[in-house]
């Protein structure tokens, strides 16, 4: 799954073959590219594709952490915000939960991007969704 190319390859032969890629796949493919930091492109093809007419797959709350993390190793900060930002909409309407690995990742973005007033910022929310991840934030912050 850390192979962008092969992940690309086996994608296109889905599609060749009429197998329709639902999220599991979408979310595969985006993140193999989450160490490929000069690709980012290629994720947000398809972080964008999924939802089009062709294929009409909204992103998961796994999705929303694989396109976060993507962002972050590639310290793209502010696409990242976005990213987050429009998850938190779907939290609102109710058609995701918030999760901790999607909020982690958000973090994440903040800590990898050396953004440490983001972070200030972000650590209350954190805490107050989930007392009990003091553990992780203590683990970040090393």
């Amino acid at each position: 799954a850390d192979d962008p190319l092969a992940a690309m390859q086996c994608f296109d032969s889905m599609e060749q073959y009429g197998v329709k890629p639902d999220v599991v796949a979408f979310t595969t493919l985006i993140k193999a590219f989450r160490g490929q930091t000069r690709l980012v492109h290629h994720a947000e093809q398809y972080w964008n594709a999924m939802r089009t007419a062709k294929y009409k797959v909204e992103p998961n709350e796994m999705t929303y952490t694989e396109m976060l993390t993507v962002y972050a190793n590639a310290l793209q900060k502010e696409s990242g915000i976005q990213v987050f930002h429009e998850y938190l909409c779907k939290v609102k309407q109710k058609t995701l939960k918030l999760e901790l690995p999607v909020v982690s990742a958000y973090l994440n973005l903040f800590s990898k991007c050396g953004d440490a007033d983001g972070m200030d910022r972000i650590i209350p929310f954190v805490l107050k969704q989930y007392p009990m991840s003091e553990i992780l934030i203590s683990t970040i912050m090393r």
